[in-house]
């Protein structure tokens, strides 16, 4: 039996895209990051940690670094970039940074970074990026 050239076409470029389709719609394992910030009485410095964890299932984190985007007017970024050099715990399944802003005065508002990883299974590796963030608080 002979299809039509359109058809195979058609029914290879279907095959091709639903496994993208899975991935998107959350039933597979994605990275995770977390944003935390301590509240401070006054204003001064400020220490927020930013954690990254690869996809569950036997992955392991081989790059990652944390980019701050933004933060509340009344806040200094001291560094704007956690390199991977940077990172305070760097384990196969979590990396950390310590990061420090200061706060020129009382305030509340978010802070927002990303977070770039590649998690590897075996010698497949994927890149991979998450938005945090998290709500700063300076005084009452």
């Amino acid at each position: 039996m002979r299809f039509p050239v359109a058809i195979l076409v058609s029914a290879v470029a279907f095959v091709v895209a639903t496994p993208a389709l899975s991935a998107a719609d959350g039933t597979e394992p994605r990275p995770t990051a977390t944003l935390t910030c301590l509240h401070a009485a006054e204003p001064g410095r400020v220490r927020c940690e930013i954690e990254a964890r690869p996809p569950a299932g036997g992955a392991i984190l081989k790059w990652a670094d944390a980019v701050l985007v933004s933060a509340p007017a009344f806040v200094t970024l001291l560094r704007a970039r956690a390199a991977p050099a940077d990172a305070t715990t760097h384990e196969d399944t979590v990396w950390r940074w310590a990061i420090a802003l200061a706060a020129r005065s009382r305030g509340s508002g978010d802070v927002v970074a990303r977070v770039r990883m590649v998690s590897c299974v075996h010698e497949a590796c994927v890149p991979s990026e998450v938005t945090v963030r998290a709500n700063l608080v300076v005084g009452d």
